[in-house]
This record gives C-alpha cells, sequence and structure tokens, in this order.
C-alpha cells in the first residue's frame, strides 16, 4: 500500500490482509477491533461501510463477533444520517449481517451432552481419555465420537455467541422513539431466528 492511499483503502488492505494471514478466531477479533477504532460519526461512516461491506462477505460460520460489530456499527449509524439513501445502505449492511448471524443460530444445536458418549458396552469415568480404551477398535470409535462431541460443542458455543447478539441487536432496534416498523418485520421474517424473538419483533409490527 503506497504512501499517498486513501483512509478507506487503508483500512481495506488491512483487512484483507487479516483475512489471508489469520486463523479466522484472529480475523474476527482483529476486524471487531477494527470497528471498535472508528469513531461513530459521520465522518468516518463511509469507513465503517466500507468495512462492514468487506468483512460481511467473508464465509465462515464462526465470524460471529465481526459480524455482529458491523450489524450494531450500521444501525447506529442510520440512525446518525438523514440522507436516505446513505441510511438504507447502512440498513442493507445491518440486514446483511442480522442474516449471517441468524443462519449461525440456526445451525445451533439443540442439546449437547457434558461429555463424549462411549461405543456400546465401554465403561469409562466420565470425561476419561479415549486413549485408556484397551480395544484398537474400541478405542478408535471412542476417538472418532470425542472429535464429532468437540466439534458440536463449538458449535453450540458459537451458537449461543450468535444469539446473544441477535438479542442485543434486536433491543438496539426497538429502541429509542417510534419504532421502524418495517425493519422489525424484515428483522422477524429472517430464515433460522429464535422463535421468542421472532415474536418479539413481530409484535412491533403495528
Amino acid at each position: 500500500m503506497t504512501a499517498g492511499a486513501t483512509p478507506a483503502q487503508r483500512l481495506l488492505a488491512a483487512e484483507a490482509s487479516a483475512w489471508r494471514d489469520m486463523p479466522a478466531p484472529d480475523y474476527d477479533a482483529t476486524v471487531t477491533a477494527m470497528f471498535d477504532n472508528l469513531a461513530l460519526d459521520a465522518g468516518q461512516a463511509e469507513l465503517a461501510a466500507a468495512l462492514a461491506t468487506a468483512s460481511l462477505g467473508r464465509p465462515g460460520e464462526g465470524l460471529v463477533e465481526s459480524r455482529a460489530a458491523a450489524s450494531e456499527r450500521m444501525l447506529e449509524l442510520s440512525r446518525l444520517v438523514t440522507d436516505a439513501d446513505q441510511r438504507a445502505r447502512y440498513l442493507l449492511l445491518f440486514m446483511a449481517g442480522w442474516l449471517r448471524l441468524t443462519a449461525t443460530a440456526a445451525r445451533t444445536p439443540e442439546f449437547i451432552e457434558a461429555s463424549p458418549p462411549l461405543p456400546e458396552g465401554v465403561v469409562l469415568p466420565s470425561g476419561a481419555d479415549p486413549s485408556q480404551i484397551a480395544d484398537p477398535a474400541l478405542r478408535a470409535q471412542a476417538e472418532t465420537l470425542a472429535r464429532e462431541h468437540e466439534a458440536q460443542a463449538q458449535r453450540w458455543n458459537t451458537g449461543q455467541a450468535a444469539i446473544a447478539h441477535l438479542e442485543r441487536l434486536s433491543a438496539l432496534a426497538q429502541e429509542h422513539g417510534p419504532k421502524p416498523d418495517a425493519l422489525l418485520l424484515a428483522m422477524s421474517l429472517a430464515p433460522g431466528l429464535p422463535p421468542e424473538l421472532r415474536r418479539e419483533l413481530g409484535a412491533g409490527e403495528r
């Protein structure tokens, strides 16, 4: 990036570098911090919108924090601007983040066991290392079950984080004066939205 690059070019280059060079959790944290470092004002609104556009386009179920940060910032900025086209753009980006988060929430397991299951007939103390199983075939089954449980636990944790952010964004969308009924209705129609949030947002339709 040259010394004469614009602030937007520098910001997007930093985002692209983070995506290229970092594992997903580090990218997620880095982009969240980038949003936090942008002032909540009209002067940096377009920088935030450019960052939101780039980061919301990145694939990955685990990118929860950056998507929540992008969504919240876009919702906040939509209330600061008077230009109708700008406001519409920020709300579209907000909805893009909302839909990403609801998609993650929809993949959350309804229930997970506290510890991995064991192959039928195997008895070990709760949480014991599968390597303690003497039989090679049963040990291999137990190790596979442990990996599957770990992946399921990760999906659970990610999904619960997404749901917590959806709840916060829902509350933010409903506060401050007259309710933006069209926005709340659009939010309530998102596939994968937890039923209690769907009911809450649908109640905003008047």
